[in-house]
């Protein structure tokens, strides 16, 4: 069986999905690092997630992260930490959905904000200017998917 940990921005899926691996001692895959390795092949040179993004714009990344995640070899024994958008898409939960479990890192708005704002680098979907209105209606949007979508709920945890 293959874990996939998935969850709004900076609720904790690479850092869960490396302590659940080494526990298990399973093998451990961060889509954004094969996003990261898909477009230097494609484009040539190396980027950030967010560098990508801006470069792209938001249809070609999609796509992008879509080829990532088709491309990712599940073998039993396994944790997979995709990015925050990459359930936005309906056939990567259909990559995913027959061969492995998908467990919601499960995190509060108030939690949310306090990570987003210790971080040194913004996420490229939120403009200089957001309001916390914005953000609530990202995090509303993106929970009330991940919700459906879960096989396991796994409810606030410390980092």
């Amino acid at each position: 069986m293959a874990i996939v940990l998935y969850g709004v921005k900076a609720s904790g899926k690479t850092t869960y999905a490396r302590k659940l691996a080494n526990q298990r001692k399973w093998g451990f895959v961060d889509t954004d690092d094969l996003l990261v390795e898909l477009y230097a092949k494609k484009f040539g040179g190396s980027a950030t997630i967010p560098d990508i993004y801006n470069t792209l714009g938001e249809g070609a990344f999609r796509e992008l992260e879509h080829d990532a995640v088709s491309n990712i070899l599940v073998v039993n024994e396994m944790v997979i930490a995709v990015g925050g958008s990459t359930f936005l898409d309906s056939r990567n939960v259909a990559v995913f959905k027959d061969i492995a479990e998908l467990w919601y890192l499960q995190i509060d708005f108030s939690t949310f904000l306090t990570r987003l704002n210790e971080l040194d680098v913004w996420p490229s979907i939120f403009s200089a200017d957001y309001n916390e209105n914005e953000l609530k209606h990202y995090f509303e949007q993106r929970v009330n998917i991940y919700e459906k979508i879960a096989d396991k709920t796994l409810p606030h945890l410390s980092l």
